[in-house]
């Protein structure tokens, strides 16, 4: 129907543009691989492991 239509089509255009930053963040940026950086609160944190699963699973949503 009308409604489910649009919701593909709205999360289609969101895959999109999603995908579109992932090629603009590949060309433009480069990855540095670390294991620990110090946030503005001047906490130590683990984020290499985390910031790897949300590129992972932004990959698998593509």
């Amino acid at each position: 129907d009308k409604q489910n239509r649009l919701n593909r089509m709205t999360l289609q255009r969101g895959r999109d543009r999603a995908n579109e930053r992932i090629r603009h963040d590949e060309k433009n940026f480069k990855i540095i691989e670390c294991d620990y950086v110090v946030d503005s609160n001047g906490t130590v944190e683990n984020t290499f492991s985390l910031v790897k699963k949300i590129i992972e699973k932004t990959k698998e949503g593509a």
